[in-house]
């Protein structure tokens, strides 16, 4: 079941994108086909895939991720695959955002697991790995080279 909160949350985000640029529009209309970033259920993991395409404004990154969480909430899964080759970097107060708010909520809609194809910038990588080893004890995430890989690993791991 969804959170009042987090449609709350979306529907803030909602406004504050529809008066920033064209992107964000993008992203408004069509969460799985837009610029910035594909949000969208897999059945075959059974997730969420997501695929960041390149830079995210603070708005745009944090409207993706309450979108994730109402995603696994609605389809009641556990698991995320990320794509990150395309991220250049999380911003500092989007990487405390994370971990500090997120994170708990992520959990609370049932997130156990991710694996993540690692970015292909420096900083990409960097910021993700330093979010990543903040997460909660009670998820296990994993970095791969190759998305295949993170996908058949994903799939073959058991979440209770």
């Amino acid at each position: 079941m969804t959170d009042n909160n987090n449609l709350a949350r979306i529907a803030e985000l909602r406004n504050i994108l529809a008066q920033e640029s064209g992107d964000s529009a993008g992203l408004l209309i069509d969460l799985e086909n837009n610029p910035i970033c594909s949000v969208r259920f897999d059945p075959a993991l059974p997730g969420i895939a997501v695929q960041w395409r390149g830079y995210a404004t603070s708005p745009q990154m944090r409207f993706v991720l309450e979108n994730v969480i109402d995603l696994m909430a609605r389809h009641k899964v556990s698991r995320i695959l990320g794509d990150d080759t395309l991220l250049p970097m999380v911003h500092a107060d989007d990487q405390e955002w994370i971990i500090n708010d997120w994170y708990p909520r992520a959990v609370k809609a049932g997130w156990r697991v991710s694996a993540n194809k690692v970015s292909e910038s420096y900083f990409g990588d960097l910021t993700t790995r330093s979010v990543q080893s903040e997460a909660p004890a009670s998820v296990v995430i994993r970095p791969f080279r190759e998305l295949g890989e993170a996908r058949r690993w994903l799939q073959g791991v058991s979440v209770a």
